[in-house]
């Protein structure tokens, strides 16, 4: 999905309440922000390992350290969010 905004610099960005539901954000959710050339990769924050043992022992789906937009790899961070 592709979404075209204006940014003028006179308001903050919004990211659009249908585009935050087909990426599975949910109202509260804890989110970060990487911005690197020119890119800014919106992605859930993940519970830290040392208050979630589930997360702790589940495979790294962040493999390298380049963001990714696939929709495998969201559907895998969701999974693995449960």
């Amino acid at each position: 999905m592709t979404v075209a905004i204006k940014n003028n610099n006179k308001t903050p960005l919004v990211v659009p309440a249908y585009v935050r539901r087909r990426a599975g954000f949910k109202s509260g959710q804890e989110l970060e922000f990487k911005a690197s050339g020119g890119v800014i990769t919106i992605l859930p924050k993940l519970p830290s390992a040392t208050t979630n043992t589930r997360q702790k022992n589940a495979p790294s789906l962040m493999h390298n350290s380049k963001p990714t937009k696939t929709p495998s790899f969201m559907a895998r961070l969701r999974v693995q969010m449960r």
